[in-house]
């Protein structure tokens, strides 16, 4: 299915006003990073993500009650999110908790900022010309899985 038939589907399911905005986006930067991030998300092991707060510039920062499909680097729809709470706060300040939520790696606040780091030092030098540090500041977002796509179940089982 069309990302953007999926799309229609999602507003008519739970009566989302034509008008509100829903994000399409994959998680990572590679098929595989998508993909892994993407079954985490829909199996509830990824109950959060946090990105770079200065790659929003040309956009809005996202909010509580945001909903945004997650789809996998070949733009088809793996599931569909709610936002129950974001946070902007330094990089430095994130908590064990909260990486935990993440569900990546190794659970560990040391190993979650090593992967940040990595993922996010490329973005700030190649769209904004800067360095990322650990003093930047990040947007934590937590969310719920409000749909999973049908395919998606049949895909995730294996």
């Amino acid at each position: 299915m069309d990302v953007m038939i999926y799309k229609k589907k999602i507003k008519q399911k739970f009566s989302i006003p034509s008008s509100q905005k829903i994000s399409i986006y994959s998680l990572g930067d590679t098929d595989e990073l998508a993909m892994s991030l993407g079954k985490l998300v829909i199996d509830g092991t990824k109950k959060a993500s946090t990105s770079g707060y200065r790659l929003y510039e040309s956009g809005p920062i996202p909010k509580k009650g945001d909903i945004s499909i997650i789809i996998d680097n070949h733009h088809h729809p793996l599931c569909t999110i709610r936002n129950t709470a974001v946070k902007t706060v330094k990089f430095n300040d994130m908590t064990e908790d909260e990486v935990r939520k993440e569900g990546e790696s190794d659970l560990s606040l040391a190993s979650w900022k090593e992967d940040h780091r990595q993922f996010l030092t490329p973005y700030y030098q190649k769209y904004l010309g800067i360095d990322f540090t650990e003093d930047e500041m990040v947007v934590h977002e937590e969310f719920e899985v409000i749909d999973v796509y049908e395919k998606s179940k049949k895909t995730n089982k294996s």
